[in-house]
């Protein structure tokens, strides 16, 4: 007699985000856009109110103002997760337009 063998099947997804916070801000609220009142998702974990606040979180955390137009500002940056603080990075030089 032989024992039947029962597979599990998982589907795997392979995202190619994008790089700039910017690019990655307007692909996660594409995201949300597609997922809203979507009848095959109707109960997505984390919710899209979740998403949105953490979408809107990260377009604050990376928005600066009162810089000059035409004028040259240099940015660094450091990764804090739970586990504590990174290391700061090279400074990186932007053209304000």
């Amino acid at each position: 007699m032989t024992t039947p063998i029962n597979s599990v099947h998982r589907t795997v997804a392979s995202l190619k985000l994008p790089v700039t916070v910017p690019a990655l801000i307007t692909y996660a609220q594409g995201i949300v856009k597609g997922m809203t009142r979507n009848a095959t998702l109707p109960t997505p974990s984390p919710s899209l109110p979740t998403v949105t606040a953490a979408i809107n979180d990260l377009q604050a955390r990376t928005t600066v103002t009162g810089l000059i137009p035409v004028s040259t500002v240099q940015f660094r940056y450091c990764a804090v997760t739970q586990t504590g603080q990174g290391d700061w990075s090279a400074p990186v030089s932007l053209l304000v337009k």
